[in-house]
């Protein structure tokens, strides 16, 4: 049993040097508690706790045991999204890099995110774009048959004409 909890604690870093910082987001899509967190690409810890908003305007907020490893690079401009490991694996949140000269993020702080885009509403955009395309080729189509009739018009003008042109043409010769 101690073995089996060591080696399931070691795996989850209980036992190990970590710090806690927090980040807030409109939606957590399915992450859980115990999901993966990232630094720079990098596991690096988990998602400690997710605290649901109190009112429907208010942000999820995600508490985070990230490896003491990583304080050194995680600064108060590094910025915590959720992404999405493959095309629709599992979700985690993966913590940027920050930049050198940005003071490093103490214990407890709250990073900067980026809310995630999901598959839902990219499916949406898509066929709201489709739509409008579609829109597009009809209005198209529309103005090539108008601009067609009027070459038809045009050509049946310039053949009535044809005969008139030709007596102009005569009456200036014989000028």
């Amino acid at each position: 049993f101690c073995t089996g909890l060591f080696l399931n604690g070691t795996r989850s870093n209980l036992f190990g040097s970590h710090f806690v910082v927090y980040a807030q987001f409109n939606n957590v899509q399915s992450l859980t508690t115990g999901s993966t967190v990232r630094v720079g690409g990098m596991d690096g810890g988990q998602v400690a706790g997710i605290r649901v908003p109190t009112t429907p305007g208010g942000h999820f907020r995600l508490k985070l045991n990230v490896d003491q490893k990583f304080h050194p690079i995680i600064r108060k401009d590094s910025v915590a999204s959720i992404e999405t490991q493959g095309f629709v694996g599992n979700e985690f949140v993966n913590i940027a890099k920050g930049k050198p000269n940005s003071p490093e993020c103490p214990a407890g702080c709250m990073l900067p995110s980026k809310e995630a885009v999901s598959m839902g509403q990219l499916m949406r955009q898509g066929s709201k774009l489709a739509q409008s395309l579609q829109g597009t080729i009809k209005h198209a189509d529309t103005a090539i048959q108008n601009f067609s009739k009027v070459g038809k018009n045009a050509n049946s003008m310039i053949v009535a004409m044809k005969p008139k042109i030709i007596e102009m043409t005569s009456n200036a010769n014989a000028i």
